[in-house]
């Protein structure tokens, strides 16, 4: 139902939206390339905090 809403909507607010976004992308230039080992690692760093966290507030504390 959003969907309907939003293609009835005709205020402009999409357009405004994208020339901001084309502003912003446009200051910051192209992003860096990341090297995939180091994108992997991260992740893997990541989701292991995750999981550490997720057993913590399992375990009750004594």
């Amino acid at each position: 139902m959003a969907d309907d809403r939003d293609e009835m909507r005709d205020d402009g607010s999409d357009d405004v939206r994208d020339e901001m976004i084309e502003r912003v992308a446009a200051a910051l230039g192209p992003l860096p390339e990341i090297d995939p080992a180091a994108r992997a690692r991260v992740l893997v760093a990541v989701a292991a905090e995750r999981q550490r966290d997720r057993e913590q507030r399992r375990v009750p504390v004594r």
